[in-house]
């Protein structure tokens, strides 16, 4: 087992298969890690990745490494690294404007854009939309004009 906890913000160059080729247990907890390399899954006895309380893991690597079974980081690395599993990006979008300006409009072309389809049998995206006007603003219909109160 080796433990790397020098608050690494990635990998050394010399940490791959060549240099530790027999190693089992990797322990990168502690550190401040954002990804970690693919380069992991090809060391050949490699069976267990720790990572957990790195801060800055991207959002794909947090919930497999903060996971009560120690195995699911190194499970996801391996079929991340196959290319069984893709990275999961999730994105808050707020979009402000004046009134008529096409907010509507964006939002409906990106519901119906190419990466919004079905792949493997799963939604690639999922829309949650809650359109309101800011507090305190009314909309003159007639006139289209923003009445503040």
């Amino acid at each position: 087992m080796m433990t790397l906890q020098l608050g690494l913000s990635r990998l050394p160059e010399w940490f791959n298969e060549q240099t530790f080729p027999h190693l089992m247990y990797l322990d990168l907890s502690h550190n401040e890690l954002r990804n970690l390399p693919l380069s992991l899954a090809a060391m050949p006895e490699l069976r267990r990745v720790i990572a957990q309380h790195n801060p800055r893991l991207t959002a794909h690597w947090t919930p497999h490494a903060n996971s009560d079974d120690p195995a699911a980081l190194f499970r996801y690395l391996k079929k991340y690294a196959a290319g069984e599993s893709e990275q999961q990006r999730h994105v808050r979008v707020m979009l402000l404007g004046l009134p008529l300006v096409g907010k509507s409009a964006l939002l409906e072309c990106l519901k119906h854009a190419p990466g919004a389809v079905k792949q493997k049998g799963l939604l690639n995206t999922i829309w949650h939309l809650v359109s309101t006007p800011p507090p305190g603003t009314l909309f003159c219909k007639a006139c289209h004009h923003v009445l503040l109160r």
